[in-house]
C-alpha cells in the first residue's frame, strides 16, 4: 500500500466510530446476488452479432440462466415505428412471458386523470426487470395518426417514447398511447426496494447500450468489478445557479443541490459549481465517479478533454432536451459521449420530456448510496412512464452495494488502491459528526496517520482541517504532502491552488504567490491550461504585491489549445442522423401542468 500504516483498520472503526454492526462481524461476505437477478430478462436483436455476444456475456456474470435470454427480430436502427415496436419488440416479449407463465393478467378498470380505462392487469408477473441490448432500437416516432384517448395538455399529447420507458408498462395492458403514465415506483420521500406489488404494474427496463459494442462490455465488466468495494472517486456538480423562485427552471438547480448535501452527508468528496455556465474546460476536474449537471447542448467542460477518464463504474447524467438522441456516437448529445469517456451508467432524454418529467438526480443519488440498483435507483428518481427517457447501464449494478464501514475492512485487507478514498470518506464522516472540535481532530489524526502516503487522502485532509478552522499549520503540512507524492500534473495544481489559498486567508502574501510560481516552474504548459497565471495575476493585483517573478510576468494568458478530435468508432450498427432538436433552439422546457 505504499507505505500506508499496518494499523489494524477494523480496530480503529470500532474505536473511532463505535458502530455495531463492526463487531458483530470480522469479515465481509461475499455480495450475494441481488434478488432482482432472479426475475431479470435479457433482451438482445438476433439480426446484429455484436448484440448476441454481449447478451451472452452479460448472462454469464449475472448468473442469469438461458430460458431468460431471450432473441428479437427486430430493426437495426436507432428509430422505430409504433406498429413495429408492437410487432418486432413488445408483442414477442409478451408472448414469451405468457408462453413461460411469468405473467398473469386479470380485466379491470383503471382510472387515469378522472377517466376510465378497461385494462387487463397483472396479478402475477415473474419479471421485475428487463436489460435491453446493444441493437436493440432506442426509441418510438410519433404516430400522428393516432388520436389522444382523453383530454390533455397539447403539450403533452405526443405518443413518441424512448423503447425502454414504453416497455416498462408491459404488465398492465389497455393503457392511454399518447402522453405519459404516472410512475407508481417514483418516490421523493424514501428510498424502497421493488416489490412484487410494484411488479404488477411496471417493469424495471435498463439498457446496455453505448457507441460501440467494446463500450457496453466494458460497462458491464465495470459495474460487476465495481460491486466487488464500492464506487469511489470525486462528485462533480454543474449547476445554473438561478436564484428566481419564479423561473420555471429553477427546479433543475434545486434537484442539484439537494444531491450535493446528500453527497457531502454520505462523505463523498463534493464539489458543486453554480455559476449559469457551464464548468469550463480548464476545471480542475479528474477522479470523477459521480457528476450530474445541466444544460448545454454536447458534451462540453473538464469532460470533453481529450484525457478525461471517469472512474471505473462512474455514473454521469447531464439534463437535457435530447441527452439520449442518439447513443451512437461519440461526440453527439451527452449519453454516449459520457459513456465513451468511461462511465458506466447514465440516463437521457430521446425526445423533449420538459424538465419535471426528467430523472430527479437528488432522489436517484439518495437510492444509490442506499444500496439500491441502478434500475430501482433510476425509476424512483423518474416521475413518469410510457415517457421519453431511456436508463442506460446495468439495471443490476449497485455502485454503494454495503456500508461504507464494511468496506473499509475489505479494502485494508486487499490492499486495494481505493483504500484512501474509503479512509477519506471515513474522515468526512467524522467531520461531521457531534463530537466536539479536539475530538474530531483527534480523530482524524489517527485516520491519517493511515494514509500519510495517499495524496488523495492529504489534499481531502487539508480540506478538513481548514473547514473545521483547525491550526492553519495543519493544512499547510497536508497540502505539501499532497503535491509532493501527487501522480499527475492536475492533482499537483489543485493542492498547490488551495495551499496558496491558505496562505492567502492568512494574509501571507509572499508565500501564497510562491506557490503560484512553482507551480509556473514545475509544470509551465499545464499551468498556464489552467489559468494559473491569470490566478496569480488577480490575486496581486488585489493585494497590490508587485514582485512577481520574470517566469510568472510572462506569462499571463492561459494557453488556448486546440483539442484533437476524437476517432470515429464502428459499432456495426447505422450511423445516427445529424441532431435536429424538435424544439427550437433544443431547449428543454420547464414542467407542465398534465
Amino acid at each position: 500500500m505504499n507505505g500506508l500504516s499496518p494499523f489494524p483498520v477494523s480496530l480503529f472503526l470500532t474505536l473511532l466510530l463505535s458502530i455495531p454492526s463492526l463487531l458483530r462481524s470480522q469479515e465481509t461476505a461475499p455480495l450475494p446476488a441481488h434478488p432482482l437477478a432472479e426475475k431479470l430478462l435479457v433482451v438482445y436483436n438476433r439480426n446484429l452479432p455484436a448484440s448476441e455476444s454481449l447478451a451472452k456475456h452479460y448472462a454469464q456474470l449475472r448468473k442469469i440462466p438461458p430460458e431468460r435470454v431471450l432473441a428479437l427480430d427486430c430493426s437495426l436502427g436507432e428509430s422505430i415505428s409504433r406498429q413495429a415496436f408492437q410487432k418486432e419488440i413488445s408483442a414477442p416479449i409478451n408472448r414469451y412471458l405468457l408462453e413461460k407463465k411469468w405473467i398473469e393478467r386479470q380485466p379491470g378498470l383503471l382510472n387515469i386523470s378522472g377517466h376510465n380505462f378497461k385494462v387487463q392487469r397483472a396479478v402475477r408477473n415473474q419479471i421485475w426487470a428487463i436489460a435491453l441490448i446493444h441493437g436493440i432500437p432506442l426509441k418510438i416516432e410519433e404516430d400522428s395518426s393516432l388520436k389522444p384517448e382523453m383530454p390533455i395538455s397539447s403539450a403533452l399529447q405526443h405518443n413518441r417514447a424512448s423503447v425502454d420507458s414504453e416497455l416498462s408498462t408491459l404488465p398492465i395492458e389497455g393503457l392511454p398511447r399518447s402522453g405519459l403514465i404516472t410512475n407508481s415506483f417514483f418516490s421523493d420521500q424514501s428510498p424502497h426496494a421493488f416489490s412484487q406489488n410494484d411488479a404488477n404494474q411496471m417493469i424495471l427496463v435498463c439498457r446496455l447500450d453505448a457507441p460501440t459494442p467494446e463500450i457496453v462490455r466494458r460497462m458491464m465488466d465495470d459495474a460487476v468489478a465495481t460491486e466487488k468495494l464500492e464506487l469511489t472517486g470525486r462528485v462533480h456538480l454543474d449547476a445554473r445557479g438561478i436564484q428566481d423562485p419564479a423561473s420555471g427552471y429553477k427546479l433543475g438547480d434545486d434537484w442539484i443541490d439537494q444531491a450535493a448535501r446528500i453527497a457531502r452527508t454520505a462523505g463523498l468528496e463534493t464539489t458543486l459549481d453554480n455559476v449559469e455556465a457551464t464548468v469550463p474546460e480548464t476545471a480542475l476536474w479528474d477522479q470523477t465517479a459521480l457528476y450530474f449537471g445541466w444544460y448545454a447542448s454536447h458534451l462540453n467542460g473538464p469532460m470533453a478533454r481529450p484525457g478525461f477518464r471517469f472512474r471505473r463504474g462512474a455514473v454521469a447524467y447531464h439534463i437535457h432536451s435530447f441527452s439520449a438522441d442518439t447513443l451512437r456516437s461519440t461526440t453527439q448529445n451527452w449519453a454516449g459521449p459520457l459513456l465513451a469517456k468511461g462511465a458506466s451508467a447514465t440516463m437521457g432524454s430521446v425526445y423533449e420530456p420538459y424538465l419535471r418529467f426528467t430523472p430527479d438526480p437528488a432522489i436517484f443519488l439518495r437510492s444509490l448510496v442506499t444500496g439500491y440498483t441502478f434500475a430501482e435507483s433510476a425509476y424512483q428518481s423518474q416521475l413518469a412512464l410510457s415517457w421519453t427517457i431511456t436508463m442506460i447501464g446495468d439495471p443490476l449494478y449497485r455502485p454503494f452495494p454495503r456500508h461504507y464501514t464494511e468496506n473499509v475492512k475489505l479494502a485494508e485487507k486487499q490492499q486495494s488502491p481505493d483504500y484512501p478514498w474509503l479512509l477519506l470518506r471515513t474522515a468526512r464522516r467524522v467531520s461531521s459528526n457531534l463530537d466536539p472540535a479536539p475530538v474530531k481532530l483527534e480523530k482524524l489524526a489517527q485516520i491519517s496517520r493511515l494514509a500519510k502516503d495517499s495524496p488523495v487522502f492529504q489534499e481531502g485532509y487539508a480540506d478538513i482541517l481548514r473547514e473545521l478552522k483547525a491550526d492553519p499549520n495543519l493544512a499547510v503540512q497536508a497540502y505539501e504532502n499532497a503535491f509532493r507524492q501527487a501522480d499527475s500534473p492536475l492533482n499537483k495544481i489543485r493542492a498547490y491552488l488551495k495551499l496558496a489559498d491558505t496562505y492567502a486567508a492568512q494574509g501571507e502574501t509572499a508565500k501564497a504567490i510562491a506557490c503560484y510560481e512553482t507551480l509556473m516552474a514545475q509544470l509551465p504548459a499545464e499551468s498556464r491550461f489552467h489559468q494559473v497565471p491569470q490566478i496569480a495575476l488577480d490575486y496581486s493585483s488585489k493585494v497590490g504585491w508587485q514582485n512577481l517573478s520574470p517566469a510568472l510576468s510572462s506569462q499571463l494568458s492561459p494557453v488556448q489549445e486546440k483539442k484533437p478530435t476524437e476517432p470515429a468508432t464502428e459499432s456495426g450498427l447505422p450511423a445516427p442522423p445529424a441532431f435536429k432538436p424538435s424544439v427550437s433552439g433544443g431547449g428543454l422546457k420547464p414542467a407542465v401542468s398534465p
